[in-house]
């Protein structure tokens, strides 16, 4: 990685600076060329006044300080913005940053001053989650102060949250379109997987039983559809749904699933890597190397052998963990596992005879790391082991984990949307939900399991719908199929905003999977990780006078370009459309989609004259260039990067633009698109 990370956007009236100082960098604080953002540091004009920006940091988390402006030849200029911070009540973990960042502090006001002393300041007040899993920002108060010091207090800005409406409702359309029972008749796996094979962040079911045909059922938004040419190329299960040791998981980082074959003994031993290709099926790759000890053991559950992510890089790594037999981690290379001797497992997952010993996988903390519950019936102690962080293993946080062997339909899932695992636990006995807060599980009794969990009646715990909450699914022979959706709503995103002056910012939500074509086709086929968005803004201003404006996102993307360079990538473009119908279309650079393409004419509606045609499409990772010959263009030279995608990269763009940041393509005559660069 680059040493040299300075991002400076050159523009026709000044330049902006981003990371100069590594006080603006958020880096590992272990390794500083670890950088995961550069903050904006510097903002300046031709005549040199400029605005400068100032950080802290701590524990790999950078937050803001200062902010200068009026400054001019090295005096930082007489205005000032200052950010307060105090502990955090609630600190927390990740890992998604590719190194440890804690969040131990918070923002709690900020003073706009003069000269040194503050004129006016906002005093953000905390409050909890619907979720339990922290606190969020819910009043503003807002102070200013006169020349002779007099202060007034505004009314109290206010922050609303959505409320998740708890439970599951039976969706008859779902439940018919159903194609295959997870369970034959004597309690047999049928060969059927839930996973998403084509990339599009929906659930298909992977049909592959045992010498029979193959099929996947792509979800389509709104019921599953039969395809071939998605067909796994080996059997998932071997005679009367005998695990032979075939596992699915995303093994090179693409956020594709793959095939893994550890088969040790049934028809031949294999050891093999079929990766998916993206465009329909999987492949073989012949140069994945497989660690020559589980060669003969296989995948097989009751050998001890797990499938997981342990060490946050989106690699799936290789846990054995069998009594009499090994308790060890293979991290993956990206073309392989390696032994690293310096994990170590707190439990065994199953017995010598291959029994299970009552231990799962999850992510407990919310810190992106794979944890380990612990649970069985005739032990007394029950754990969850949370992962360290530092390459060593895991390490007993608290007791208290439901009951995972026998199984008793506990499943491990986020149920209410909030990214933090809660237990689901539907029995005949029990048809509970336990919510989870980072630090343990508590009861919440308004929630009620609608059928049993266990794993002999075909159920699973799926987003079928792409709302992002779990559904729940199951199918099995000579039983009933249903579909249970969730109800709607995902806790603690913000919905509204009521402002001093009496007027109220509302806001609607929807994920990126949910948004379709007028024929109803899906949006974003290409993008594999389903994320939140603001769908509308409506704006009224306390006089009863309403705007509102909803949006639209389409061709998100996921940048791959080797298992340890990927990434979210955007959007291609975001749709805009105000309340009486005029639609605003602005495009983004991206790794699979070209922005720039049509003709370019001038932004000034008074002179429509064709001046130039474009036909570039810059990717993400390779350099880009526009040509120097169009007049009166906005214009990107040396575009070496995607500006700030890659952590890491190096790169200067330099912008001449002779209007403002954006080119209008009338394409129809009718609604302009705004053409965004980098």
């Amino acid at each position: 990685m680059s040493m040299k990370i300075i991002g400076r956007l050159l523009i026709k009236m000044g330049q902006y600076i981003y990371g100069k100082a590594t006080t603006t960098r958020q880096d590992d604080p272990n390794n500083s060329s670890k950088i995961f953002k550069w903050m904006l540091e510097e903002v300046r004009d031709l005549n040199g006044n400029y605005i400068k920006y100032s950080y802290t940091k701590d524990s790999g988390q950078i937050y803001p300080e200062t902010i200068k402006y009026t400054g001019y030849n090295g005096d930082d200029g007489i205005f000032e913005v200052k950010f307060l911070r105090e502990n955090e009540n609630y600190p927390f973990s990740s890992y998604d940053e590719g190194f440890s960042v804690e969040t131990l502090q918070r923002i709690y006001e900020i003073q706009i001053k003069i000269k040194g002393s503050w004129v006016k300041k906002f005093t953000l007040h905390y409050g909890n989650r619907d979720s339990l899993t922290g606190t969020a920002l819910h009043r503003i108060s807002v102070i200013g102060k006169d020349e002779i010091g007099n202060e007034t207090a505004l009314p109290d800005i206010e922050l609303e949250y959505q409320k998740k409406d708890r439970g599951w409702q039976y969706d008859s359309d779902w439940t018919s379109s159903l194609p295959v029972d997870f369970i034959l008749t004597g309690n047999y796996d049928s060969g059927a997987r839930i996973a998403d094979a084509n990339g599009d962040a929906l659930p298909d079911i992977i049909y592959a039983p045992y010498e029979s045909a193959h099929y996947t059922y792509i979800n389509t938004g709104n019921s599953w559809v039969a395809s071939s040419s998605w067909a796994s190329p080996i059997d998932l299960v071997g005679y009367h749904g005998a695990d032979r040791g075939q596992r699915l998981a995303d093994v090179n980082g693409d956020k594709l699933v793959d095939i893994i074959d550890g088969n040790s003994g049934f028809n031949g031993s294999h050891n093999r890597v079929f990766l998916n290709t993206g465009t329909g099926g999987w492949a073989e790759d012949p140069y994945w190397s497989w660690p020559a000890e589980l060669a003969t053991v296989g995948l097989m559950s009751s050998a001890g052998v797990r499938l997981a992510d342990v060490n946050g890089d989106n690699l799936a790594d290789i846990l054995w963990s069998k009594v009499n037999l090994a308790q060890k981690v293979y991290i993956n290379s990206g073309s392989g596992w390696i032994h690293d001797s310096n994990w170590q497992i707190p439990k065994y997952f199953n017995n010598s005879d291959g029994s299970d010993m009552g231990c799962a996988l999850l992510e407990a903390n919310g810190d992106g790391l794979v944890d380990i519950a612990y649970s069985v019936s005739n032990d007394p102690q029950s754990y969850v082991y949370l992962n360290k962080g530092d390459g060593t293993g895991w390490y007993a946080a608290w007791s208290g984990a439901p009951q995972l062997s026998p199984d008793l339909g506990v499943r491990y899932a986020d149920i209410n949307g909030d990214n933090v695992t809660d237990v689901a636990w539907g029995d005949s006995s029990y048809r509970v939900v336990l919510l989870g807060n980072g630090s343990g599980w508590t009861y919440d009794s308004s929630w009620q399991i609608p059928v049993s969990l266990r794993w002999e009646n075909g159920v699973h715990l799926a987003d079928v719908n792409g709302d992002g909450l779990e559904d729940i699914i199951g199918a099995k022979s000579g039983g009933s199929r249903y579909v249970y959706l969730a109800k709607p709503k995902k806790a603690d995103l913000l919905s509204r905003i009521s402002l001093s002056s009496g007027g109220k910012i509302t806001f609607s939500h929807k994920q990126s999977d949910e948004y379709r074509e007028d024929s109803g086709n899906i949006l974003n086929p290409k993008l594999p990780v389903n994320i939140s968005t603001v769908h509308s803004i409506a704006i009224d201003d306390g006089s009863s006078n309403i705007s509102t404006t909803s949006y639209r996102y389409e061709g998100g993307s996921y940048y791959h370009s080797n298992p340890f360079d990927h990434k979210y990538a955007g959007f291609h473009s975001i749709s805009e459309t105000d309340g009486v119908g005029n639609i605003k279309k602005t495009y983004f650079h991206g790794p699979s989609f070209q922005v720039l393409d049509g003709i370019i004419r001038r932004p000034d509606p008074c002179l429509p004259v064709v001046i130039g045609e474009l036909d570039v499409g810059p990717r993400m990772g390779r350099e880009g260039h526009l040509p120097n010959d169009v007049p009166d263009v906005g214009a990107v030279r040396d575009l070496r990067q995607h500006f700030g995608d890659v952590p890491g990269a190096r790169f200067e763009l330099e912008w001449l633009s002779a209007r403002d940041h954006t080119m209008t393509q009338l394409d129809d005559g009718v609604l302009p698109h705004t053409w965004l660069l980098p």
